[in-house]
């Protein structure tokens, strides 16, 4: 559409993101039902602080 290459399921740092469009800055992340148990939530919002 716009030709701003994704990458799926990108590491950067300690983190795995989803979705990673470099040329635009872009991290999307899309939650699952993984994320809803106490640890996982835990890690999310750590992840959401930086």
């Amino acid at each position: 559409m716009y030709d701003v290459q994704f990458y799926r399921q990108k590491s950067i740092g300690s983190y795995v993101v989803d979705f990673y469009a470099p040329a635009a800055r872009l991290v999307v992340e899309v939650d699952g039902s993984q994320h809803q148990d106490q640890i996982h939530a835990q890690n999310d919002a750590t992840e959401m602080s930086h």
